[in-house]
């Protein structure tokens, strides 16, 4: 019995290990070594890069959708085999996705309060928009972030009517109070009113995004 095969691309011979199963083939085998079809599949994929990420994504969501179980199964038997190259992809994607972070830490803070909270990126976004990328408060462009005009710690959940942003220091000043014990009164109307235009805003925004999509 032959136990070696000439590959046609590399034309070097190889032990049948080497060779995938082809059952469409004579011998049963494909006639091109696995060296030389996982480098033509890695030139196939750079070549045709959004369209390969695309089709990942396309097996990604039936998988999801099909077997979740399986899913979870498999990346948890990723982790436990590979902790060092997890952590460091983790890392990798958290850098790359600041707005993802961001989110996540929200909801994981808003459960820890009992509080049920969806406030997604796309909201972020509007809230940065609406707000002029200012702090609500002072009017400063640096160090900002979304705030919670009532606090969470009193069972406010974050969403338009309750978004603010404020920069670092007035958000320390803020901390868990409620706006009308350190501010004064027309600062507390004025964005009460912002608030409730920001509702609005946000509202048409959607449905005539629904309306396009």
């Amino acid at each position: 019995m032959v136990k070696q095969k000439h590959c046609s691309k590399c034309n070097q011979t190889k032990g049948l290990e080497d060779f995938s199963v082809d059952l469409s083939r004579k011998d049963g085998l494909c006639p091109r070594c696995k060296n030389c079809v996982n480098e033509r599949r890695r030139q196939s994929y750079w070549a045709n890069l959004e369209r390969s990420r695309e089709q990942k994504r396309l097996v990604k969501r039936k998988l999801r959708a099909t077997d979740p179980a399986g899913v979870l199964r498999k990346a948890r038997c990723y982790r436990e085999e590979h902790p060092g190259q997890f952590r460091e992809y983790s890392r990798l994607w958290d850098k790359a996705h600041p707005a993802y972070v961001r989110e996540r830490a929200r909801r994981r803070r808003a459960r820890k309060h009992g509080v049920n909270e969806h406030f997604t990126r796309m909201m972020e976004k509007f809230t940065r928009d609406f707000w002029n990328h200012e702090c609500t408060l002072c009017g400063a462009e640096t160090k900002l972030y979304i705030d919670h005009w009532l606090p969470l710690s009193r069972g406010h959940a974050l969403d338009m009517g309750n978004a603010v942003l404020l920069c670092q220091s007035c958000n320390s000043r803020k901390h868990s109070r409620l706006p009308e014990s350190f501010l004064e009164r027309a600062t507390v109307n004025r964005i009460q009113r912002m608030l409730k235009k920001q509702v609005t805003t946000w509202e048409h925004a959607t449905r005539a995004a629904e309306r396009l999509g």
